[in-house]
């Protein structure tokens, strides 16, 4: 199912909405023996070593609410920020193809747009099975968003032609990493 401009964005909105009223109710860290998020990039990083632990520090520091939140809070943060970052991928995509590459290359796009337009669709519903701690469900579902990124960085491999898109893949693998190897430290 598509989701409109206004229905993800509305999604988005209110994912961030329950992130602030979960933690200014709880008021509580999920994470044993943590104080920040600094703290909880270190176990994620500790646990995933896929999760570099500065980009995981600069990921949160980019977001205000992540000083007053937990573990599943953190996990959200990281599923919101992660479809940001989908988005901006995908008009990466179109101005790479507006430069009309070279067949194997357009054809590589093409697949990552479908991903990508993928991940923004499977994204609001994780987001949505983190706040209303359907954990499994959301697992799930940033793994699907991990694969996705993984798939369209292996398509460039494929073919035999060097990947434009490299960096925001990798990104997008540690994003979805976060959000996922976080909503395990909650409870």
């Amino acid at each position: 199912m598509k989701h409109s401009s206004s229905t993800t964005i509305s999604t988005i909105l209110l994912s961030l909405l329950l992130l602030f009223l979960t933690a200014h109710f709880t008021g509580t860290s999920a994470v044993p023996n943590t104080q920040d998020f600094q703290d909880t990039c270190k176990l994620a990083a500790d646990a995933n070593p896929v999760i570099n632990y500065d980009f995981c520090v600069l990921t949160f520091k980019s977001e205000p609410m992540s000083n007053n939140t937990d573990a599943r809070g953190l996990a959200n943060i990281a599923a919101v920020i992660s479809f940001t970052h989908s988005n901006d991928v995908t008009y990466d995509i179109r101005d790479l193809l507006s430069k009309l590459p070279d067949p194997a290359t357009k054809s590589c796009l093409e697949q990552c747009m479908s991903l990508y337009t993928s991940m923004l669709n499977t994204l609001p519903n994780a987001m949505d099975g983190i706040n209303l701690k359907h954990d499994e469900v959301a697992k799930g579902l940033l793994q699907t968003t991990i694969e996705e990124s993984q798939k369209c960085e292996a398509g460039f491999s494929k073919v035999g032609v060097v990947s434009p898109l490299t960096q925001v893949n990798n990104n997008s693998v540690q994003l979805n990493s976060m959000a996922l190897t976080i909503l395990g430290f909650a409870n």
